[in-house]
């Protein structure tokens, strides 16, 4: 608010005021000169000046506007305030407030007056904001109106409040600064408050200064004394201006009053771990605030007499006249005549309601009633444009439903408890009402207001209201009244719920005395009264909308269907139950009829059925029919587009309908018909673009959006229990438990029974911390393969990704084939995916190139995968870790891991009534679903096929990898994307990887050139491996935004081909050929990019603005991270590109802004480190290398294990186990493939009727789809020969067919072994490839057509026959899984995981543990169940553990029966399928591994190896021995001559604990000869009892440290290294002087008699030979 005056030397100007003061200058001259002069610098200066009493009388009044502007200018006005002419400068602060009313929202005037420089250009002059002139000039009122000395200061009073009052707005700050000038004007100041986060402090002059420096008022009469009644005036009139306060506060800041009430009075409706709006209140700082604000307000209104609810002003609020606006003219005759806001007494009343009934605070309890007094104050409001009363006054309203409940819950119904309504109901003519007109009023509250909370609360209030009218025929005529004539769909729509709770509450059995009494007379909900009177209100006859146009019957459904689908819901209600599939038609009907018999008419479900099923299933049908052939237009869009998903609910519910309630329609035959005619590529489209799946209380749906190729989310939670955010808070929990112990495991090992599944890499595997595997010896050095081929060509793969955005394709892509081609790369992928763990070098098949005979000449080192990394979307990782035993750990650029802090990338949420993090939540396995929807099969058969293993459910599999907890690591900045707060600790943000070439990279000097010139340094523009349709045009668009934005530009030619040789560049642009981003971003402006999560990560670690423009996938994700941290616009997709939007993107990156965020964003990634080593770390972190479970060898812990000594815990690496089997020390029989995870934890169907029917339904389709698919698959080959064969002919066509002996090879190519030569001789591999090709199917392309047919016909025959013969295996294994797992449905958590089978013998031993146990805790059960409940919970659990006990008692001696023969042929059928799998094969690898390693060692080196392993051997002996010998001291007598306690032990893991080191079998050796117990040193050696092998220091017993866990892992690794090898140098000591005499060698493992040495070489001799090595 100062001049547009050129800028002022700070000296020159502050000697000018000086110099200038009057009486050197007159007071015009002399404003003028100030004015002139005005800047902060000046200020000081200035206030010394203003000092003069006299002078600031004459000048200060006109220097309010001039000075409010300006930063620092508070004691200038303050001194105005103090000394100038109070009803002067009253006069222009008021005027100065007036404009600030006008400008408008707070910082409008930011930027308005500017400095002229020297240079002619202009800088902005620095001003105040809005809410800090606000709060100065009344700082300035506080101090103005206590000076002016005048009769009726009434009048000046008014003027200023009403002025303040239009000036307002409801922020924090302003309303702070409104109750201090209050409190100083009204001279009743409160003592200051406690110091509290929320409070909210403003200062004010008037208190903080000195009022002795005020001076008096210069136009004072001494005969002017103040009126008498002017201080009541002036009281009323504060009064009044806190009202109208308070009800704009409440107006401009959502309290949530209602929706408090709701939680406060019904708890029970909470949703377990969702946060409720109580916490967040208490939580959130400015929700807090908001709270204290109020009370705030609320405490002022009772300081100025308003602090009780007395008689006199409940009549004002409810009969009065409504006031507005009442310091617009105010009567000055009486302070009675002065009126008070009245939408802020009503907010005044909710608050006392409401903080008097969540806060138990001392506030008066108003005296009102529904009937009359709520409802007359209701009625005043909403009387006149209901619509725009509501939406301009959304806190009052939500205050006046806050009393509603309150007054509903204290059962103040009617003030005349005779009569519950001032005016009953005597018909549905009767349209005043004042029922009929509060529920009326009620649901236009919940149909109009904006809070969906508020809504919500205003629909249960009138629900409430009406069924608490004790007369059932009042209700049942309001509602006939609101379904007949009232005009509004979704009001109808409650008037069916509200009616379908009357029936269910009429036929609930009484609870108390007195419904017991007015259930004696007959109500008429319970009969069929009240259906026959609205049954044609509900059900109205439809057969008139046939005659419509299709068009008009869209505006129908538009207009109808919130009440069409709950008139379809409510017939659900009526005609179906709550019966088990298998319960027939009859006995359905028959159950139904029991229920509501008595109140459905006779015949009522033929006519309903007649006049309102059939023709509104014949009109969604048209609409449907119409709307996918395109005859509508638009597809989704226009009037189509909010209907087109309530029309897909319609017809889903409608179909269930017409299948419970008999409905048959008679067109439905004709319509099938008519369907099957569609193409079959339409069906193919519909089935991988959409999803829907739901049950009785959620539907959620989804499609593939066409335009971004995202999924489209639609959550609909239809139970109002919040039955989704419990079932997604129970998943969400078993994803991420809580390590808080319950009660009864505090101090408890983890029982076998428990029912969560324990992740493989969790601290609770492993009692201890998990160290990094030193490096192997560097000599010689090893091969390592950086790239392994899996298949697919990434070009053509981005191609089809830009055309097809997102992971399922268009119909047009859809009709040219790309989805079998997708989908056949996908499978092809699947093998490469597998042959990069079993296969030694890169190539498509690795046959023929094995080792000869293991001797290493010519051959290679086998491979197999110790662990995997990989990314989410290749689908095959933790199927190829589950066939091979190994950890895998998932590394991705953007997140796959469940959340509520944001949806997943690929997918966006379009509607939705549950809390948004759940919605976001459940987005994740929606998205996996979707894409499991597609590939599930392919998954299915490459897990039977190539691995061997069981196929997995669609809807089980996705959601595995976070159900397993497998680790994940994301490669971006915490700093762009935090961690969220519920992922685990498995979970690790690590920042963002790059890869380093600039130092290699030499520029073109052109390139340099380029970049030289100009006065800024070029915009880059790329799109790296996008590929798009027309890139000339696509080029021309980006030449021309580089012109309108005025930068110079480098574009990259990428993939896509941009800037042809037919373009004509412009000079400001350069085309970039490949370059290295690290080279060239730190020499750019700003970044035009794609999105991909590289390029993203360089342009963000160079500090440069980024507009990101998406193509596809996670593009859109990191588009709007960039955009919601400040460094670059929003995205602009590319379907949306235009020359102007990408111009305006690049205008904005290069602002100070932009470039100001991402630098801040490139600092905040180079403190992050380097996110390859700290992704190293997360990768080590996931593995357990210590403990039960660990992945070290036991004598050479440098080494992986891969072999465990079976009877024992011993681990063996490769080389340990041949330089053992070279001494004879054990055979290859007695070693066992180490599995070190276990990935599956489908624990069978939850109960046995679904089971069986699964089983039978899968055995049917497999025994049809053999022998009936055969003449599909005769086509399909026919199809591909004849593709091949005009691929052939185009070849030779173009003349670029290849000779014969290219055909030849192409030919050879194609045979699944991948041979060069026909006859090549037989060589050997140590892969498992073998097991691949097996496999494989041979092309078809080249073979006989008869070949074929008879090929396919033995194919399906024989999958026929197999599915026949499994079905009784798959059929008792299912019931037996069913009745194992049956007892966790009703909480029974006791419930034991089953055992793996694999073979027959495991086979057995879970059919041997199934009776067992089964039997056991059956019989336990009753007893140990009850027990814990009552130990839990009370009484209240004692009788939950009886019923859970009885259950189990059945449910588990069933599957104790059932078990034995479904586990024992599994095992039969998994021995059957063992060459299947690739257990020979990898046995035969490491075999040929440990051959390898050790022949590859140093002669020293190995020959000290070999030592070692003796040693530690010979250790491993001794020490069986000596505990063998300590067990059978223990014991006397026939058992001790058995030696029965040993060998039980010897079974049990308490043994394997001192073996699994040989510094653990040191120590316990050590222990053993000082005399210590073997019990003693068992338990020290697993985690309890002593502290010689107790957890280290800082660590607790389950491993956990509570310093970080970098730091845990590496001090523990240094501690172990120099362990072992102390205990190495002991053992080398001890162990050759311990005797060999007296040991018994009968049973121990690790005999090395002579005997047993020459049975072993005799072994090892067998199984070289089978091996062929």
């Amino acid at each position: 608010m100062a001049t547009d005056t050129p800028k002022a030397d700070p000296a020159k100007a502050i000697a000018a005021i000086r110099e200038a003061r009057p009486p050197a200058t007159d007071r015009f001259t002399y404003l003028t000169i100030i004015e002139t002069n005005l800047c902060p610098e000046v200020l000081p200066t200035l206030n010394e000046v203003l000092q003069d009493a006299e002078l600031t009388q004459e000048i200060g009044w006109d220097l309010v506007y001039n000075l409010i502007g300006l930063p620092g200018s508070e004691p200038c006005l303050e001194t105005v305030a103090r000394l100038g002419n109070p009803r002067e400068v009253i006069l222009k602060v008021l005027e100065t407030l007036e404009l600030l009313a006008r400008d408008g929202a707070e910082g409008g005037e930011k930027g308005e007056e500017e400095d002229e420089e020297e240079d002619g250009q202009r800088k902005p002059r620095p001003t105040a904001s809005s809410t800090h002139k606000f709060i100065t000039l009344l700082g300035m009122l506080a101090i103005l109106h206590r000076r002016i000395k005048t009769k009726y200061p009434s009048r000046f009073l008014a003027q200023t409040l009403q002025t303040v009052y239009n000036t307002y707005h409801p922020n924090q700050d302003m309303t702070a600064s409104v109750i201090n000038l209050v409190h100083s004007l009204s001279g009743q100041r409160r003592p200051p408050l406690p110091s509290r986060k929320s409070s909210v402090n403003v200062a004010n002059p008037d208190q903080d200064g000195d009022a002795s420096k005020n001076a008096p008022d210069p136009e004072a009469d001494k005969d002017d004394r103040e009126d008498p009644t002017e201080s009541d005036l002036q009281q009323k009139l504060l009064l009044s201006f806190a009202t109208c306060i308070l009800e704009a506060y409440a107006n401009g800041n959502e309290m949530a009053w209602a929706a408090r009430l709701l939680e406060f009075y019904n708890p029970e409706k909470i949703v377990p771990g969702r946060r409720t709006l109580m916490a967040a209140f208490r939580e959130e700082q400015e929700l807090l605030s908001r709270d204290s604000i109020v009370g705030k307000l609320v405490a002022l209104i009772g300081d100025l007499g308003l602090d009780s609810c007395s008689k006199t002003f409940i009549h004002h609020l409810c009969d009065g006249p409504m006031h507005s606006e009442p310091l617009e003219e105010p009567d000055f005759s009486s302070p009675d005549k002065i009126a008070l806001s009245t939408g802020g007494c009503v907010c005044l009343v909710a608050y006392w309601v409401f903080s008097s009934t969540v806060f138990d605070a001392a506030h008066p309890q108003p005296e009102l009633h529904i009937f009359p007094e709520h409802f007359a104050v209701l009625d005043k409001f909403l009387q006149d444009d209901a619509h725009s009363q509501i939406q301009n006054s959304t806190g009052t309203i939500e205050a006046l439903v806050a009393i509603g409940l309150w007054l509903q819950s204290e059962n103040l119904i009617s003030a005349n408890p005779t009569s519950p309504l001032t005016n009953p109901t005597a018909s549905p003519e009767d349209p005043t009402s004042d029922f009929m007109r509060y529920i009326h009023l009620t649901t236009l509250i919940a149909l109009y207001h904006p809070a969906v909370q508020v809504r919500n609360a205003a629909s249960v209030l009138a629900g409430l209201v009406l069924h608490s009218n004790p007369e059932d025929d009042d209700r049942l005529k309001i509602l006939e009244d609101l379904l007949e004539n009232c005009m509004f769909a979704s009001l109808k729509a409650r008037a069916v719920a509200w009616l379908r709770e009357e029936l269910i509450s009429a036929s609930t059995p009484p609870t108390s005395q007195k419904q017991q009494q007015q259930q004696q007379q007959q109500n008429l909900f319970a009969t069929t009264q009240a259906l026959e009177t609205v049954q044609y209100a509900v059900f109205p006859p439809l057969s008139s909308l046939l005659d419509l146009s299709t068009q008009d019957l869209v505006e129908y459904l538009v207009a109808n269907v919130p009440f069409v689908m709950q008139a379809v819901n409510f017939a659900l209600f009526l005609w179906t139950t709550t019966s088990t599939s298998t319960t027939t038609a009859s006995e359905k009907k028959k159950e139904n009829d029991n229920r509501w018999g008595n109140v459905l008419p006779d015949n009522m479900e033929a006519t309903v059925r007649e006049r309102w099923f059939e023709p509104l299933r014949e009109v969604v049908e048209r609409v449907e029919r119409e709307r996918e052939s395109g005859e509508l237009g638009g597809g989704g869009g226009g009037e189509m587009g909010p209907l087109v998903g309530e029309l897909a609910v319609l017809r889903e519910r409608m179909g269930r309908l017409d299948a419970a309630g008999g409905f048959k329609v008679k067109g439905a035959a004709k319509g099938k018909k008519k369907q099957g005619k569609k193409s079959k590529k339409d069906d193919d489209d519909r089935r991988y673009r959409r999803f829907r799946i739901g049950n009785d209380h959620y539907r959620t749906k989804g499609k593939v959006s066409k335009r971004d190729g995202r999924l489209n989310i639609s959550l609909h939670d239809t139970s109002n229990t919040g039955y989704l955010a419990k079932a997604l808070g129970t998943a969400a929990r078993k994803m991420a438990p809580l390590t808080k112990p319950s009660k009864d495991e505090k101090g408890k090992a983890p029982t076998p029974s428990s029912s969560t599944t324990k992740p493989p890499h969790h601290p609770s595997s492993s009692p201890k911390t998990k160290p990094t595997i030193p490096p192997p010896p560097p000599s010689p050095p090893p091969q390592l393969n950086i790239f392994f081929s899996v298949g697919g060509d990434p070009s053509e793969l981005m191609s089809f990704m830009v055309k097809n955005p997102g992971m399922i394709p268009t119909l047009e892509s859809v009709k040219a084939g790309d989805i079998g081609r997708r989908r056949a790369a996908m499978a092809d992928m699947f093998q490469g995916f597998w042959r990069a763990c079993v296969n030694a070098e890169d190539g498509e098949r690795e046959r023929g190139r094995g080792q000869q005979k293991g001797k290493g000449k010519g051959g290679r080192d086998p491979f197999v995968a110790d662990a995997i990394i990989a990314n989410p979307p290749c689908f095959a990782h933790i199927h190829c870790a589950e066939a091979l035993g190994i950890p895998v750990h998932l590394m991705f650029t953007f997140p796959y891991t469940p959340t509520q802090a944001f949806p997943h990338p690929l997918a966006s949420v379009k509607r939705s009534n549950v809390d948004p993090g759940y919605t976001n939540w459940i987005s994740y396995p929606l998205v996996e679903m979707m894409v499991w929807q597609g590939l599930g099969d392919l998954v299915n058969e490459f897990r039977e096929r190539t691995l061997g293993l069981d196929p997995v459910s669609t809807l089980w599999a996705p959601g595995a990898t976070y159900r397993l907890h497998v680790p994940f690591t994301y490669l971006w900045s915490p700093g762009l994307v935090p961690k969220p707060a519920d992922w685990g600790e498995e979970v690790d943000v690590v920042g963002f990887v790059f890869l380093e070439l600039a130092s290699s990279f030499e520029p073109p000097e052109e390139l340099t050139k380029f970049l030289e010139e100009g006065e800024e340094p070029p915009v880059y523009i790329g799109f790296g491996s996008i590929v798009v349709d027309d890139a000339d045009r696509f080029t021309q668009m980006i030449f021309a935004a580089v012109k309108k934005a005025g930068v110079r530009a480098l574009v990259s030619k990428g993939w896509g081909g941009l800037g042809g040789d037919s373009l004509d560049v412009p000079p400001e642009v350069f085309m970039l050929d490949n370059t290295p981003h690290d080279w060239l971003f730190p020499r750019v402006r700003a970044c035009v990019i794609h999105g991909g999560a590289g390029t993203t990560a360089m342009a963000l670690k160079c500090g440069k603005p980024t507009m990101i423009v998406p193509f596809f996938g996670d593009q859109f994700h990191w588009g709007s991270m960039v955009s919601n941290k400040g460094a670059g616009p929003e995205p602009v997709p590319y379907k949306h590109l235009t020359a102007d939007k990408l111009a305006e993107g690049i205008k904005y990156c290069i602002t100070d802004e932009a470039r100001k965020k991402a630098e801040e964003m490139a600092k905040d990634i180079e403190e992050e480190g380097d996110g390859a080593e700290n992704a190293c770390r997360a990768f080590h972190r996931g593995l357990v290398l210590q403990g039960e479970g660990s992945m070290r060898c036991s004598i050479l812990p440098d080494r992986v294990a891969v072999w465990q000594l079976k009877k024992t815990g011993l681990r063996l690496s490769a080389v340990a186990a041949e330089m053992l089997v070279e001494k004879g020390l054990v055979s290859f029989k007695r070693l066992r493939l180490l599995r070190h995870n276990e990935w599956n934890d489908f624990e069978g169907p939850g109960e046995p009727l679904t089971g069986a029917a699964g089983s039978l339904m899968t055995s049917v389709g497999n025994i049809f789809s053999g022998v009936g698919g055969v003449p599909i698959r005769i086509g399909k080959s026919a199809r591909k020969r004849r593709e091949k064969k005009k691929q052939k002919k185009e070849k030779k066509k173009a003349g670029k067919g290849a000779d014969s002996g290219e055909g030849k090879q192409e030919s050879e190519d194609s045979k699944p072994d991948g041979s060069t030569q026909q006859n090549a001789p037989h060589a050997e591999t140590t892969t498992t490839t073998e097991a691949i090709s097996r496999h494989n199917t041979s092309s078809t392309t080249d073979t006989n057509p008869a070949e074929d047919v008879v090929r396919h016909v033995g194919r399906g025959a024989a999958k026929s026959a197999s599915a026949l013969a499994r079905a009784p295996v798959d059929l008792s294994l299912a019931l037996a899984q069913g009745f194992h797992n049956a007892p966790r449905l009703y909480g029974d958590d006791t419930v034991r995981r089953p055992t793996r089978v694999t073979g027959i013998r495991s086979g057995l031993r879970a059919a041997r543990h199934e009776f067992a146990y089964g039997i056991y805790d059956g019989w336990t059960g009753v007893v140990r169940l009850p027990v814990r409940g009552a130990r839990d919970d009370g009484v209240r659990g004692f009788f939950s553990g009886v019923g859970m006990g009885l259950t189990g008692f059945v449910l588990k001696d069933i599957a104790a029966l059932i078990g034995p023969v479904g586990y024992t042929l599994k095992g039969i059928v998994k021995q059957a399928e063992q060459g299947r799998q690739p257990v020979k094969y990898v046995r035969r690898a490491r075999v040929v591994q440990g051959q390898r390693e050790s022949s590859n060692l140093p002669e020293d080196e190995r020959r000290a190896k070999a030592n070692e392993v003796a040693a530690g051997w010979r250790l491993m002996r001794q020490l069986w021995e000596e505990m063998n010998r300590a067990e059978r001291k223990k014991e006397r007598g026939l058992r001790a001559k058995f030696g029965g306690r040993a060998r039980r032990l010897r079974r049990s893991t308490e043994w394997d604990a001192v073996f699994e080191n040989v510094v653990a079998a040191q120590k316990a050796m050590d222990a053993l000869r000082r005399g210590e117990s073997l019990d003693s040193i068992l338990e020290t050696a697993n985690g309890v009892g002593k502290p010689g092998l107790a957890p280290a220091k800082g660590e607790t017993p389950n491993g956990r440290a509570s310093s970080s866990l970098a730091d845990r892992n590496a001090g523990r690794d240094s501690a172990h290294d120099s362990a072992h090898d102390s205990a190495h140098d002991s053992v080398h000591d001890s162990v050759h002087g311990i005797p060999d005499g007296d040991a018994t060698e009968d049973g121990n493992p690790f005999a090395a008699t002579t005997p047993a040495i020459a049975e072993n070489k005799a072994e090892n001799r067998q199984t070289m030979a089978a091996l062929d090595l």
